[in-house]
C-alpha cells in the first residue's frame, strides 16, 4: 500500500527531473506537492520534466496544494485520483484547493480519471493553449464534491462522458468554444 506515513517530500533540488513515475507517491499523506522548481530547459529550449505518471499521487488523503512545473505535457490516468478523499469512507478529508500550473503549462493530455474525487474547488485551464490539448477525457474531474467553477480553453472540442459527473456544487462552466462535442452524462 505504499508509504502511508510519508508526509513530506522536497523536490526543490531536482532540476533535471524527467517525470514522476506511475504510482510513485500513491497512498502517501503529503499535504503539498511543489514541482514548480523541478525542471530545467534542455539545449533545444524544451523542458525536460513532462509527465506525471499513472496514479502518481492517487489516494493521498492529505493533499491540499499542487504546484506544477511549467513544462508538464501529460497528467496521466488517475494521477491525482482520490486526493483529499478517503475512498474507503467515501468522504472528503480536505480539499485540493489549488492546482497551480494547469493554466500556464504546455499541457497536451489529461488522462481519464486524472482528478477523479480530488476535491478540487476550482479548475482553470483557460491558459493551457497547446493545440494538441483538445479533449477532456471520461471521468477526468468526476466526483469532485467541492468543484464550483470550470474554465476551459478554446481549443477543447470534445468533453467525454462523465467528465464532471457528480460535481454537485458546480455553478459555473465557461467552455470558451462555439463548436464542441459533449458526450453522454457529462454531469
Amino acid at each position: 500500500q505504499g508509504c502511508s506515513k510519508l508526509a513530506t517530500i522536497n523536490l526543490d533540488k531536482l532540476t533535471k527531473l524527467a517525470e514522476v513515475g506511475d504510482y510513485a507517491f500513491q497512498y502517501t499523506i503529503i499535504p503539498t506537492v511543489d514541482l514548480s522548481a523541478a525542471n530545467s530547459v534542455a539545449k533545444n529550449g524544451a523542458y525536460n520534466f513532462k509527465v506525471i505518471g499513472k496514479y502518481a499521487f492517487a489516494d493521498n488523503t492529505a493533499l491540499t496544494s499542487v504546484k506544477l512545473a511549467p513544462g508538464i505535457e501529460t497528467i496521466d490516468e488517475g494521477a491525482f485520483k482520490f486526493s483529499s478523499y478517503d475512498s474507503n469512507t467515501l468522504k472528503t478529508q480536505g480539499s485540493l484547493a489549488t492546482i497551480d500550473g494547469l493554466n500556464t503549462t504546455v499541457l497536451k493530455t489529461i488522462g481519464k480519471e486524472a482528478f477523479y474525487g480530488a476535491a478540487i474547488t476550482g479548475l482553470n485551464l483557460r491558459g493551457a493553449t497547446n493545440t494538441a490539448f483538445t479533449t477532456i477525457p471520461a471521468d477526468a474531474f468526476a466526483f469532485n464534491s467541492n468543484l464550483k467553477q470550470i474554465e476551459l480553453p478554446a481549443q477543447i472540442s470534445t468533453i467525454n462522458a462523465g467528465a464532471f459527473a457528480y460535481a454537485l456544487p458546480l455553478d459555473s462552466i465557461n467552455l470558451n468554444q462555439t463548436n464542441i462535442t459533449v458526450l453522454n452524462n457529462l454531469f
